[in-house]
């Protein structure tokens, strides 16, 4: 095995917290070449069957690249994990698939990239076209930066279900972003408390992108109303690739509006207001406009708060990501996904809002609460303590529905071992794994 990766890999240090941006089509969204709202939920259109896992045996434990990166995420882990191993060289930058799991509702798969002459990977890298066949919604989040060999690791979450199981898979990426900044400023609403903007209303399928909280009640809507575009036009300091395109109350929301330039590929951004010491996120919309009528597009992007008082009480933020480079390329790898076969499950009976609780199930990519209803928006807070007592929260959230069947998976950027699991916590409820 090469020695340069044995060393990138032996470095990562795995982040207490991790974002993950929802992608809504690889391969549409490079076309575009526009911002994105970064997503603080991912959301799935729809949901396989239950989770079946099953085993791969000890081979990982003869690899020395997936011992070094699994001895850092769990040494238990070393028996849940596939190794890959395939790699694949492009414009002088090395992308190796190091491991892999897979179950009935995801896959996660490892994998480093290395330059070996320039400084196109940093710290801030970030996939952006990038696909896995088969799989339906993907993520990316970077594990670890190795400034001395130039090497990124990074973890790559797919949705796809049992289709994904078993099956010989081609995973491709086509281009990452680079040279991040990140812009954070407050935003003073207090002179918009008694604006009231026109409006104007979207049809579904003049929108192509949309999440949050609001997702559920939004998505089930024939017209979504927005701000008309470019009624206030007010740009922000040090940002020159968005700017403020209308903001008001309307409908008992408050809205606020950007308008991406397309200055920057995938420059995006969020609005959230601190109360009491906790962030609450807009929810977001993307469209376009033409001679002030709405169309499909992603020129605009209304970001809308639940509350049309609170964004006025209390402080409001910007946080706003642009790239400094876009590098583009071929970088894929074949390989079969094999599934591992470790879940336990119990009955789970408990309103959740608009749906009812059926099962809770643990598997080694996290906590997956599956029930029936109409989802709106109501998740409860999972927890997972292991049998020393530690407490595991867990990084990120997935909610998939296919017609009245509902899935909310809770996920950590580390494997779980399902048999070092005492006990999973459901809005402090105590439910023992046994």
């Amino acid at each position: 095995m090469n020695n340069h990766i044995k060393q990138a890999v032996e470095t990562i240090k795995v982040p207490e917290i991790v974002h993950e941006h929802a992608r809504k089509g690889a391969r549409r969204a490079a076309a575009e070449q526009s911002g994105r709202g970064l997503k603080r939920k991912l959301l799935v259109a729809a949901v396989a069957g239950g989770i079946t896992l099953g085993s791969t045996g000890a081979a990982a434990a003869y690899i020395p690249s997936v011992n070094q990166l699994l001895s850092l995420i769990s040494p238990e882990a070393a028996l849940l994990l596939q190794p890959i191993e395939e790699t694949s060289t492009d414009k002088d930058i090395t992308m190796n698939v190091l491991a892999a799991m897979s179950d009935g509702e995801m896959a996660v798969m490892y994998l480093t990239l290395k330059d070996v002459k320039e400084d196109r990977i940093d710290e801030t890298l970030d996939l952006y076209d990038y696909a896995l066949s088969g799989a339906e919604l993907m993520g990316s989040e970077l594990l670890n930066y190795d400034p001395n060999s130039k090497t990124a690791t990074i973890r790559v979450q797919a949705n796809g279900g049992a289709a994904l199981e078993g099956k010989k898979v081609k995973f491709t990426v086509h281009s990452f972003l680079s040279d991040k900044e990140t812009h954070v400023i407050p935003l003073d609403l207090k002179n918009y408390a008694k604006t009231r903007p026109h409006t104007v209303n979207l049809d579904q399928d003049m929108i192509s992108g949309i999440g949050g909280d609001l997702y559920p009640r939004l998505a089930e809507q024939s017209q979504i109303s927005v701000l008309r575009p470019d009624e206030l036009n007010k740009d922000l300091s040090g940002v020159d690739f968005m700017r403020i395109s209308n903001a008001g109350a309307a409908g008992g929301r408050f809205h606020i509006q950007t308008k991406w330039t397309g200055r920057n590929v995938d420059s995006h951004g969020e609005f959230y207001y601190v109360k009491d010491g906790k962030e609450i996120y807009a929810s977001s919309v993307r469209f376009s406009a033409e001679k002030g009528k709405p169309v499909y597009g992603t020129d605009y992007e209304d970001y809308i708060f639940a509350s049309a008082e609170e964004p006025i009480e209390y402080p409001v933020f910007g946080r706003f990501v642009s790239n400094g480079k876009h590098t583009q390329g071929n970088w894929q790898t074949t390989f079969r996904l094999e599934p591992v076969q470790t879940e336990w499950s119990q009955s789970y009976k408990k309103a959740m809002g608009n749906w009812q609780a059926e099962e809770i199930a643990v598997s080694p990519l996290g906590v997956t609460i599956r029930g029936t209803g109409s989802h709106d928006g109501a998740e409860p807070e999972v927890q997972a303590q292991l049998k020393s007592g530690q407490r595991i929260s867990f990084d990120s959230m997935m909610r998939n529905q296919a017609g009245d069947r509902i899935s909310v998976k809770y996920t950590a950027s580390r494997p779980l071992e399902v048999a070092d699991i005492a006990a999973v916590y459901v809005d402090g409820e105590k439910l023992r794994v046994e």
